[in-house]
């Protein structure tokens, strides 16, 4: 099978079927951090069936220094966790890996706006469908 480099991620010149939409299956390191163990669990498993290696958590402490040790192409996080809450774990993330793609997940709309507006790469509003997650999570990753 013929692969390709295309802009730092590695293509499989295939795509999956997932959820009726065709993607192109990119390996590439994903790292979610949620508090809520439902959403994060949907979350990895949405990663995974993209064709995205993944590491979960559910601490924003926890996210930033997995974040720093690995160098992930997305991370996904929610905004409100226990100890280091997500805005703060992105902005130290955000200053170490700045080309890094940040999608934060929220209830919060005001939250939502603030985050907006500080320029990271995506924002996840909760409640969401499946088919939401995967149209912005594949959108956010720079093809």
């Amino acid at each position: 099978m013929l692969h390709r480099f295309y802009k730092h991620l590695y293509v499989k010149p295939y795509s999956i079927e997932l959820f009726r939409y065709k993607y192109y299956a990119i390996s590439m390191f994903v790292l979610v951090a949620d508090d809520d163990n439902v959403v994060r669990r949907l979350l990895e498993k949405i990663c995974q069936h993209l064709g995205w290696r993944v590491l979960a958590f559910a601490r924003g402490d926890e996210l930033a220094e997995a974040a720093l040790r690995h160098r992930p192409g997305l991370i996904v996080s929610d905004l409100h966790m226990a100890g280091m809450d997500g805005l703060q774990a992105c902005t130290k993330i955000r200053r170490a890996l700045p080309a890094t793609a940040i999608v934060f997940v929220t209830g919060d709309r005001l939250g939502a706006a603030t985050l907006r507006a500080a320029g990271f790469t995506a924002v996840l509003e909760k409640p969401f469908t499946v088919h939401e997650a995967i149209r912005l999570l594949t959108g956010s990753v720079k093809a």
